[in-house]
């Protein structure tokens, strides 16, 4: 998938920054007065399969 903004691709995989062991998949994107540009992330894990989270790009690393 190639669609939405072009630095943050749907279908991008991402890690949260830091401890937390977090991993998703973009599948949309959301903006407020303070995010620019904000991701909605799918989680990967099995016991959290399909919740969403809300992440700045700031707080995520794209896995390559």
């Amino acid at each position: 998938m190639t669609q939405g903004h072009p630095d943050w691709p749907l279908g991008t995989e991402v890690a949260k920054k830091g401890k937390a062991q977090w991993r998703g998949i973009i599948v949309g994107y959301y903006s407020t007065p303070i995010t620019r540009l904000g991701l909605c992330v799918m989680s990967e894990a099995e016991a959290t399969q399909y919740s969403v989270q809300l992440y700045s790009c700031d707080a995520v690393d794209k896995i390559v």
